[in-house]
């Protein structure tokens, strides 16, 4: 699989499975946990292949993933501020906002990785 392909796919499910998790949860850390296993798990790949002097593809995307993770805690922030106020606010149809928001926000945010 193509490393560019590889990043992207890690960050939208970051993001992904981050909505999702902000959604059906009531836990606010849940998203955030998940994605600091993507980071540790990414850290431990590239200081292994430091230790171990290989290049891998672990280290081509710790470097490309920890540099664009900035931007899935941005989206799942935002994500977690809407869902608060769908939550507070008296909406009708708040199942179809969810939906909204867990399709829409990985889409956005993989165009956002595309243009950028």
């Amino acid at each position: 699989m193509e490393p560019d392909i590889l990043v992207n796919l890690i960050l939208v499910g970051n993001v992904f499975l981050g909505v999702l998790f902000t959604l059906k949860s009531r836990r606010w850390w849940l998203p955030y946990i998940l994605m600091g296993i993507t980071f540790l798990t990414l850290t431990i790949g590239f200081g292994l292949s430091l230790v171990l002097n290989k290049q891998s593809i672990l280290s081509y995307l710790f470097v490309f993933v920890v540099g664009q993770l900035i931007w899935a805690f941005v989206f799942v922030i935002i994500a977690h501020v809407l869902s608060f106020i769908v939550r507070k606010v008296p909406f009708r149809h708040k199942q179809q906002i969810g939906w909204g928001f867990l399709i829409g926000f990985p889409l956005s945010f993989l165009v956002f990785l595309l243009i950028h």
